[in-house]
């Protein structure tokens, strides 16, 4: 047997990782192999025998295995969001979106596993958090939140509130005055001592965080201290939009759908288009430019706005039931959807910020001025044969107009300005050169410093501008203009929003400004004029007049019905008055905008001394049906003229025709649960004596279904139909179905039903 490499001879050959040597006999073989350990072994191999011959070759040197030690790099093996305490803490349980969705500037928690018990003083965490494309720590867009003894409002931080072998639960807050947004959360680990961080260690999450405004965080600008008001204005996605005129109110309800899925997707869409993420973290920007986007103008924002009837390339404003399709279409498309008025994008509005965290609500103004150039009055003007003169008839007077308020602090703005703001996404007039609202504060619209921004102007006319009546006569190529009334009280009246977890109307209009006929309303609008772009105007002194005329306000009148104007005059006078009277029906849009003549009626009325009168004018259903334009909205305008004394007299009301409620019952009892159909009876009576065609019927409800629509059959002359409609759950809870029937003479025929859904 050879002692030592050199004395082998013989052929070698190499098998795998084995090589092979053979001795010059067949007594037995020489085989070198690698062993477990990864060391050089040399093996005799002798009639099927094997002996381990490696230290008479010194192939490798003995050196003992290392034992095992501890790691020195702390790493995170994994991260638990604790998505559910976390989100049921922020309010935030009813977000369809399955990530981790946060309000701003409040705790919440993080569990880490690591792969070795932390070791304080030594080891070092970090918590990072980056939003938008270009992460910088000078924006406040990149951040590491350290491990602090106390939180502070405007600072980033964690506590370690418990440390179990390898289990570490973190307690981290936000500033209060972080952007809101998407977020990136990745988990930083390194040794103290080494400075450099060359072995820093990034856990990476996959999952996204969303922060939010937090008006449950008493250092946030969105404050609210009252629990039932954020109930209301924050989370809350179902309510109700007024609209209709000043003694006829009508409210529709509106799925405003904040915690869709779709909707919270295309609302931080709408945040990366037209919002630079450095500017997300300020309520007044974020305001400002969501009334914006939401509008098509300027920006290809969500809605385009179409007020002429013409809505065959689009869907009908008034068949909107809620938000949740108009976004959810407008996400899918990334194209404008067609079409929306006023009502439609106050009620996307509110959802916008809602979703976002910012209380909202939805607001109608009756009797709402268009004030085009800024003089805070609006001026109707009639020729000698009392015909409106549209060339000088700029100004407008809408019977509504639906914006919305935002609660939030104001310190843009002296002490006291803060608290709710208006805003408008409805594009009417432009701010700095962007269809765009707001916020104006309510309490300087109310004391008429309309100098305060932004747009205190245009918001301050809507509710409260005087209305001046002008006849106006051609003289030298020009208009010579003779003032007949001014009007204090005209605009501005029952301004409307759903009140705090009812269903009943909630009258703000004490929020805009102060009553009638006051002496603190007067100043405010002598105030707000001097600011105005006319300040010279100041309005006339109160003339005694002889006759007076006042439109009789009606009680509700139906659809299908014929109805009769009522003129009251009245002379105050010691001597006898004859007055000529016209009386001018007509059917309008509720703009304001006449969309046809239904009569004009003259007639002349003769007043002892003392003598009060009435004059009727009557109109039936065959002057006035096939005119309707949508709403079912008319305006009449009374002019008269004292034949004695050539005393004008002017005055116009806004009524609208009622439809018939939808009745909207349960087909069989029993629980109502989650992922279960269901179904539901939609009824009504056709009012009308002739055929009801194009009809249709809507429903849909957050958390119940998505917006359908189903076609239906034409209904007879006074024929009751029913209509089943099936829906199946999707989350549990109070829900809403809400339910809508439409058709080519009439629309908005609205109910609801409240259906509990257990899980």
């Amino acid at each position: 047997m050879p002692g030592n490499r050199g004395s082998r001879q013989g052929r070698q050959r190499r098998v795998g990782n084995k090589r092979e040597e053979r001795s010059g006999a067949d007594e037995g073989r020489l085989l070198e192999e690698i062993g477990p350990t990864g060391r050089r072994l040399v093996i005799y191999e002798y009639r099927g025998r094997r002996f381990d011959v490696t230290k008479f070759f010194d192939l490798n040197p003995i050196v003992p295995e290392p034992p095992p030690s501890t790691p020195k790099q702390l790493q995170v093996d994994s991260v638990d969001l604790k998505l559910t305490e976390n989100r049921t803490a922020h309010f935030t349980a009813k977000y369809e979106v399955t990530d981790l969705i946060l309000r701003r500037g409040q705790e919440f928690k993080i569990a880490l596993k690591l792969n070795r018990p932390f070791k304080k003083g030594d080891d070092v965490i970090s918590v990072e958090f980056r939003t938008g494309n270009h992460p910088l720590i000078s924006k406040g867009t990149l951040v590491h939140a350290q491990v602090v003894d106390k939180f502070e409002p405007n600072k980033w931080g964690y506590k370690i509130e418990t440390a179990n072998g390898n289990d570490l639960l973190l307690t981290v807050k936000s500033a209060v005055n972080c952007s809101v947004g998407e977020y990136q959360l990745d988990i930083l680990t390194h040794v103290l001592k080494d400075e450099e961080k060359k072995d820093e260690y990034r856990k990476q999450l996959a999952a996204k965080v969303y922060l939010l405004f937090n008006p449950w965080c008493k250092d946030d600008t969105v404050y609210m201290e009252s629990e039932e008001e954020k109930a209301e204005y924050v989370l809350n996605d179902v309510g109700y939009l007024y609209y209709g005129t000043s003694r006829y109110l009508g409210k529709m309800h509106w799925n405003f759908g904040q915690f869709d899925e779709d909707v919270f997707k295309c609302v931080l869409y709408l945040l990366e288009e037209h919002l630079d993420v450095e500017h997300r973290n300020n309520s007044v920007v974020m305001s400002r430019t969501m009334s914006a986007a939401v509008n098509v103008q300027d920006d290809g924002g969500v809605l385009h706005g179409r007020w002429d009837g013409e809505y065959t390339d689009g869907a009908k404003p008034t068949s909107w039931q809620g938000s949740v399709a108009i976004l959810e279409q407008y996400m899918n498309t990334k194209e404008s959807v067609k079409y929306g008025q006023c009502w439609v994008f106050s009620g996307v509005l509110t959802t916008v910020m809602r979703c976002l965290g910012i209380p909202t609500r939805s607001v109608t103004n009756f009797s709402s001025a268009h004030d085009t150039d800024r003089s805070v009055t609006i001026d109707e003007c009639v020729d000698e044969n009392d015909d409106m003169i549209d060339e000088l008839n700029y100004d407008s007077v809408w019977n509504f107009h639906v914006w919305n308020d935002c609660w939030m602090a104001r310190p843009d703005l002296p002490v006291g300005f803060g608290g709710w703001q208006a805003i408008d996404a409805t594009p009417q007039e432009t701010s700095e050169g962007i269809f765009q609202t707001g916020p104006a504060s309510l309490n300087a619209i109310k004391q008429g410093l309309i100098y305060l921004p932004h747009d205190a102007p245009f918001v301050f006319a809507e509710v409260n501008a005087d209305r001046v009546y002008w006849q106006c006569k051609r003289k030298y190529g020009d208009w010579d203009m003779t003032k007949i009334r001014t009007v204090t009280s005209d605009i501005g009246k029952n301004i409307s929003t759903k009140a705090v977890l009812s269903a009943w109307r909630h009258d703000v209009t004490d929020q805009y400004k102060y009553p009638e006929f006051s002496s603190e309303e007067r100043v405010a609008v002598r105030r707000a004029i001097q600011y105005g772009s006319r300040p010279e105007i100041v309005e006339d002194e109160v003339m005694t007049a002889d006759v007076v005329c006042e439109l009789t306000n009606k009680e509700v009148l139906m659809l299908g019905n014929d109805f009769e104007i009522e003129v009251n005059l009245k002379n105050n006078g010691t001597e006898s008055r004859t007055v000529d009277l016209t009386c001018i029906l007509q059917v309008c849009y509720y703009t304001g905008v006449r969309a046809g003549l239904i009569k004009k009626d003259k007639q002349s009325v003769t007043l002892s001394a003392g003598e009060s009168k009435t004059a009727k004018v009557e109109t039936t259903v065959s002057e006035y049906l096939d005119k309707l334009v949508e709403q079912s909205q008319f305006k009449v305008f009374v002019l008269g003229k004292v034949e004695e004394t050539k005393q004008l007299l002017a005055d116009q009301d806004d009524f609208r025709l009622e439809t018939p409620d939808l009745q909207v019952k349960r087909v069989s009892q029993g629980a109502v649960r989650v992922g279960q159909a269901f179904k539901v009876s939609l009824s009504f009576t056709n009012p009308l004596n002739r055929k009801l065609t194009g009809c249709l019927f809507m429903t849909e409800g957050p958390g119940l279904s998505k917006a359908n629509v189903d076609k239906f059959r034409d209904i007879n002359p006074k024929e009751v139909i029913n209509h089943e409609v099936t829906l199946t759950p999707r989350n549990p809870g109070q829900r809403a179905v809400l339910a809508e029937f439409d058709c080519d003479q009439f629309e908005n025929v609205l109910g609801e039903l409240q259906v509990d859904v257990q899980a």
